[in-house]
């Protein structure tokens, strides 16, 4: 028989025993339960901004597709081959324009056809991607598409307005074309060279390549991205054949709505939103990419309903399986009921009370430093600069896209001050901004995206894209930086800009940026009461040089023409090439004298310069037609543009190589 004390040591083991493991056990399935649902929102949170980033991508697409549709349509040559002009001429204008719209698509790489149609819906000009590359398609083959709807909503509709169709498979000849080929078609009325609408712009987006941005938000993570029509049938899913279920006869059952029709329920009547049920999450937005002003020209763009897709609206979805979130919000770290009994005892035995809070606190310290972790490695795994700093300017974080941004290694941005990579002049004045915004709290930088400069280790100076965000903790404020290196993107955009207004050949302005500046100068001189010439130059006897040496020969002979004029004028004055072997100088704030001896200065050099063109030696001159503002007829800068074409006929006619200026008062 035991003995009273060791009876005693028992009921008092089991007394203190038995209430420490009830204890403990549902601590550890509290503590697991709190550890799910803190997984779980850290998986909704980054579905959430996945969905967000990748809206903001599909939206950034259509942007620059409006944006290169607009800069397409400014071209000067579209209003000459839209207008009244003879045959030959006109396949002349057509071939050129062609191979100039070639060289685009080629460029772009993100556009299958780009198509120029009259008045009646006939195609003028089409070029287009083919297995083995880009092709200007023959006249005999052209086609008029006067019964398609994106021709008929451009002709009859506003001016200046996109119009855009909806995402389907493309179709040649009636028939849909395979391989599959999902496109998006843009139109856009243009004016011809009376001002009044003369054809339609059609260009044809490849929707590929937008395919290749939602794949891309699909990379290393545990959900698949996707893209569904207002009817909800899938432009881009999981499964290649269960696309198109709307289109491609044999598919009128596959579709998300027909797969999960509780899930779709809920999102037929939501603008974005998140759930879980027994499919599993699903986080989506409805978005429509064509809703947008274009920020670099006053473009509107309006979808082309149709019967198929009556509406203009997608609906982006991030899906994450039940096996999968299962995976992703389990808690693998948690101890099992047994081993915190096993655990528990031998607490007991050693100290039950001071074994047990150190087990509560090291938990605690693990499950922090985990939550730690997945945050640290969102924030080190992304492909935008992340940096942090305090309400000083002093920086707390940086993330390894940052560091590789400005060209600092982590060790020598943390404990800086964030004007180490802000440029002069707003280098001094930033802590004042900070300032502002912590006693004010405006929000002219907080939670705006915005286009500044950045400054790199080197001293170079790079635009980026940035967003702040600010936060208040415990008293002390928080403030976060997102970067964007947008470096190529401006560079591409003025590259664009810069082919629009510039000649091909001679690479000085084109005639429509001559005639938008001739414009300009015009109503400024007369504002301000200031003197204004106009010179118009033409190579004397050029024809002869293409009949003997050839149009290589030519147009060597043109850009050494171009160059010489450049050299021969002042800063202030606008050199463009009005048109074959005809240039027009703009001299801002110039009179008759003025203009007259800048004249004869381009004569002489040009009657002087040789240009070698393989053993020949070729010479020309040139016959100069000045105008300006002293003539008190003139009232127009066409006015002054026809003085100046007039004066060069009496030089031309007058012997050739020679200045004349219309002083006719």
């Amino acid at each position: 028989m035991p003995s009273s004390k060791t009876l005693s040591i028992l009921r008092y083991a089991v007394i203190i025993f038995f209430p420490i493991v009830i204890l403990a056990g549902l601590a550890s399935f509290y503590n697991d339960k709190l550890v799910i649902a803190s997984n779980l929102k850290i998986l909704q949170e980054h579905e959430m901004n996945r969905v967000a980033m990748q809206q903001h991508a599909i939206k950034n697409v259509f942007e620059n597709i409006v944006s290169d549709l607009e800069i397409v349509s400014l071209h000067s040559g579209l209003k000459k081959i839209l207008s009244h002009v003879n045959a030959t001429e006109s396949v002349k204008h057509q071939k050129n324009l062609g191979e100039e719209f070639l060289a685009f698509i080629h460029h772009k790489e993100v556009y299958d056809q780009l198509r120029v149609l009259n008045q009646q819906g006939m195609e003028i000009i089409r070029v287009e991607k083919t297995a083995e590359s880009e092709r200007l398609v023959p006249l005999g083959e052209l086609q008029n598409q006067a019964g398609s709807p994106y021709f008929a909503a451009a002709i009859h509709g506003k001016p200046e307005s996109v119009y855009v169709s909806p995402i389907a498979l493309n179709v040649e000849h009636h028939q849909i074309e395979k391989p599959y080929k999902p496109v998006i078609q843009l139109s856009m009325s243009l004016a011809n060279q009376e001002g009044k609408v003369g054809g339609v712009l059609v260009i044809n987006y490849l929707g590929e390549h937008l395919f290749a941005i939602i794949n891309k938000g699909s990379v290393n993570t545990s959900s698949v991205m996707q893209l569904i029509d207002s009817r909800g049938f899938w432009i881009k899913g999981s499964k290649v054949k269960d696309e198109w279920g709307d289109i491609l006869d044999g598919r009128g059952d596959k579709g998300f709505r027909f797969d999960y029709p509780e899930a779709w329920r809920n999102i037929a009547k939501s603008e974005s939103g998140q759930f879980i049920n027994t499919k599993g999450m699903f986080t989506f937005v409805k978005i429509n990419p064509f809703e947008t002003h274009h920020r670099r020209g006053h473009a509107q763009t309006s979808y082309i309903p149709t019967q198929e897709a009556p509406l203009n609206m997608w609906i982006l979805l991030s899906y994450v399986s039940p096996e999968a979130l299962n995976q992703q919000v389990e808690n693998e770290d948690s101890i099992s009921y047994i081993n915190q009994s096993i655990l528990t005892l031998s607490l007991l035995i050693l100290s039950l009370l001071i074994a047990q809070k150190r087990v509560e606190h090291t938990e605690d310290l693990h499950l922090i430093r985990q939550k730690d972790l997945r945050l640290r490695a969102v924030v080190d795994t992304a492909l935008d600069g992340i940096v942090t700093i305090n309400h000083k300017g002093i920086i707390s974080s940086s993330n390894p896209a940052a560091c590789k941004m400005f060209g600092y290694e982590k060790c020598e941005m943390l404990g800086q001050n964030i004007r180490m990579i802000v440029p002069a002049p707003d280098k001094e004045s930033h802590d004042d901004y900070i300032d502002r915004y912590i006693e004010t709290l405006e929000v002219r930088i907080v939670n705006n995206i915005r286009e500044v400069d950045a400054e790199k280790k080197d001293g170079s100076i790079f635009p980026i894209e940035l967003c702040v965000g600010a936060k208040e903790l415990d008293g002390s404020w928080l403030f976060t930086g997102i970067m964007r290196d947008i470096t190529e993107r401006k560079a591409l955009t003025d590259k664009l800009e810069k082919m629009a207004i510039s000649d091909a050949l001679t690479g000085v302005y084109n005639r429509g940026h001559f005639t938008m500046k001739l414009e300009e100068e015009f109503q400024r001189s007369q504002r301000y009461h200031l003197n204004l010439s106009l010179m118009m130059l033409d190579l004397d006897y050029f024809k002869a040089v293409n009949d003997v040496h050839g149009h290589p020969a030519g147009d060597a002979v043109l850009i050494a023409l171009a160059d010489q004029i450049q050299k021969s004028i002042r800063k202030i004055d606008i050199l463009a090439r009005y048109g074959g072997e005809e240039f027009a100088v703009i001299m801002p704030e110039t009179d008759c004298d003025g203009a007259k001896i800048i004249a004869e200065r381009i004569r002489k050099d040009i009657e002087m310069m040789v240009v070698n063109i393989d053993t020949h030696h070729i010479q020309k001159t040139v016959s100069i037609g000045v105008a300006c503002l002293a003539n008190k007829a003139i009232e127009s800068a066409d006015g002054l543009l026809i003085t100046a074409d007039d004066a060069l006929y009496q030089a031309k006619h007058g012997g050739r190589n020679r200045v004349v200026v219309h002083k006719n008062n």
